[in-house]
């Protein structure tokens, strides 16, 4: 049975046990799993207190799944901490990644669990001026080569209007603040394990004593960046027959969801997507306005870093992963090619209206996080159109605005400006 060195919740947390991220982006490696009578005792991560111990609303729901879709009857899933993302942008190479376990719990017969924090719990460091905390979540089996994983950001609010706030963000955050329910808002996230090839050995791991691939004896480390890389933030379109214009601006405080990655090896080419966080900006950004026969893709650029952990299991388990950090800046504009509009999601316009859109569900843009270059794969990007991003269209003559998933002035996914007639 695999075994850990023990773990320390501390400030400057190191994980023994299998704390750390799996990749958007991550997977965090597996935790420490001793004899039945240990577990029932609670020696598996010891410091923090199961959540079915726990009183009130849930943290994290869902189900865990084996690799074959079999629900994962008594799963161990654990939910981890990461700093915001102003802190982890920081860090010098070699710097251990103060992470923090925040819930673990087992799944019941059916796979199915519920993660409960404490109402202790401090998140102090963790939560970003925005009021997100970027939590990565791990589901295990006992078995070294099967792990589910996520990562994700949470939107953290106060129960107290007397939180202090910090430059850095929100100070000795209480997530309860005395009440018996914490204040996350519970979200729900499926995992499915997927199978690894274990590099639990050493010498099957190509590595020597020191590790040459630069992971940590244990814990977590931030290895290197990865530079200021290009990030789609707003597509859209206009054809000549409309005549519109559109004007784009990604402002402060406009959220981006980016993908992480994440590899057991560390190997260009091995990385995929796992999960998304949720970065914001810290500047106004004007795109510019675009006349007709246009289709356009806007990219904003953010900072990214390449982390390792290390887990003991008994030898050294690595778990690669590629994960933003803070907003860079600058602004790019690339043609793209116009999309299927629906005629059912079109609206007519008269000469001189204008339409504004600032707020609306994320859309997803493929490949929209330029990662190819430095992992071997680009990622995943979500934006949505928000008070701090608004996309405007002028319409000096008669003409339709559509949406490629819906009504322009609900959830239309990307909009085109098309002609009166179409």
């Amino acid at each position: 049975m695999r075994t850990h060195a023990p773990t320390r919740l501390g400030r400057r947390f190191k994980v023994g046990l299998a704390l750390g991220s799996a990749a958007l982006m991550t997977a965090m490696s597996t935790p420490a799993l001793a004899d039945d009578a240990t577990r029932s005792s609670g020696g598996w991560l010891p410091e923090i207190k199961d959540s079915r111990e726990i009183t009130g609303s849930a943290l994290i729901t869902g189900t865990v799944r084996k690799p074959d879709g079999k629900t994962a009857a008594n799963a161990y899933v654990y939910a981890t901490a990461w700093p915001d993302g102003e802190a982890l942008g920081q860090l010098e190479e070699g710097d251990d990644v103060p992470t923090r376990v925040i819930a673990k719990t087992r799944a019941d017969r059916n796979g199915n669990y519920q993660l409960r924090v404490a109402n202790t719990l401090q998140l102090a460091g963790m939560t970003s001026a925005a009021g997100n905390v970027d939590v990565d979540i791990t589901a295990t089996d006992g078995s070294p080569d099967d792990i589910a994983t996520d990562s994700f950001s949470l939107r953290v609010s106060s129960a107290s209007a007397d939180v202090k706030r910090t430059a850095g963000g929100v100070a000795n955050l209480s997530l309860a603040q005395g009440e018996e329910d914490p204040v996350i808002k519970p979200v729900n996230r499926d995992l499915r394990m997927e199978r690894y090839e274990s590099e639990s050995d050493g010498k099957r791991a190509g590595v020597g004593a020191k590790f040459a691939n630069g992971c940590p004896v244990t814990g977590e480390k931030y290895l290197r960046s990865l530079g200021k890389r290009w990030v789609s933030v707003g597509m859209h379109y206009q054809t000549g027959p409309s005549g519109a214009k559109a004007t784009y601006r990604y402002s402060t405080s406009a959220e981006a969801s980016l993908a992480v990655g994440m590899s057991k090896s560390g190997k260009f080419g091995t990385f995929s997507g796992n999960g998304s966080l949720k970065r914001s900006t810290s500047a106004s950004i004007g795109f510019g306005t675009q006349g007709p026969k246009t289709g356009i893709r806007h990219y904003t650029m953010y900072r990214y870093g390449l982390y390792c952990n290390t887990s003991r299991s008994p030898g050294p388990d690595f778990t690669f992963y590629a994960k933003p950090t803070s907003f860079a800046g600058g602004a790019k504009s690339v043609k793209s090619a116009y999309p299927k509009t629906p005629k059912g999601n079109c609206v007519p316009f008269r000469k001189g209206s204008d339409f504004v859109q600032d707020k609306s569900k994320m859309s997803s843009y493929s490949k929209g996080v330029k990662l190819d270059a430095v992992i071997g794969v680009d990622l995943t990007s979500q934006s949505g159109y928000t008070r701090a991003a608004s996309l405007r269209f002028d319409f000096p003559k008669a003409a339709q605005l559509c949406g490629t998933k819906g009504d322009p002035g609900k959830s239309p996914g990307l909009l085109v400006a098309r002609g009166a007639g179409f």
